[in-house]
């Protein structure tokens, strides 16, 4: 995904959705057709930790100029009284790594 695209871009959960990245710049992403009896096995967790680690770019250095300057001023699309401090730049410096409190469940599971 890197080698091809600095933008943002979120991995989540098994939606099926596909993307294609091209080294030309083109995203193209669509959704995947699966079987009405298609069963997504349980996700396995080893590590006792999870590491979520800190990102390589902040916001604006993957945005061009074009795309910042016709951002849309956040004030015109919160409902009045509603707008939250807005964060520019992510916070995380340096990795994180937690306690997975799932680990070892799918042999618990199993006994």
């Amino acid at each position: 995904m890197r080698h091809h695209y600095k933008g943002a871009f979120a991995f989540g959960a098994p939606d099926l959705v596909t993307f294609n990245i091209h080294g030309d710049g083109k995203v193209w992403w669509r959704e995947g057709v699966a079987a009405d009896s298609l069963q997504t096995p349980r996700p396995v967790f080893k590590s006792k930790t999870i590491k979520f680690p800190a990102p390589r770019h902040q916001p604006y250095d993957v945005i061009n100029d074009t795309v910042e300057a016709n951002e849309i001023d956040p004030k015109l699309w919160y409902p009045k009284g509603h707008m939250p401090e807005l964060i520019r730049e992510w916070p995380l410096t340096k990795d994180i790594e937690i306690p997975n409190p799932y680990a070892g469940a799918a042999k618990k599971e199993k006994q």
